[in-house]
């Protein structure tokens, strides 16, 4: 294996760690956690709602690229195997009528 590989190894391992801490309950900035690996947002909508956000998020890819679209109530993503998108991530936003309603560590 040569550096680049054992570079490419320990990014990996540190986002599954990362994730792995995040399931159990840790809150943290995620930040510098997993250097060399794409860092992204989840946006979560309803179905009525889906395809004019993608519309949007496609007319304008650099504010708002879109990584990866699961399907309706799937909690996998192809970007990270094994993760589960509602317990994954350090805290959740849920936001009401254009209002921070709540955050939780768990969706």
């Amino acid at each position: 294996m040569n550096a680049i590989q054992r570079a490419q190894q320990a990014a990996i391992a540190a986002a599954r760690q990362a994730r792995a801490e995040y399931r159990n309950g840790r809150v943290a900035p995620t930040a510098g956690i997993a250097p060399g690996m794409t860092q992204a947002n989840l946006i979560a909508l309803p179905r009525d709602w889906a395809y004019d956000f993608l519309l949007y998020a496609q007319r304008n890819p650099k504010a708002c690229p879109v990584l990866d679209v699961s399907d309706a109530g799937s909690p996998h993503t192809v970007l990270a195997e094994g993760a589960d998108l509602r317990t994954d991530l350090p805290l959740y936003r849920i936001w009401r009528d254009g209002k921070l309603a709540e955050e939780v560590s768990d969706a």
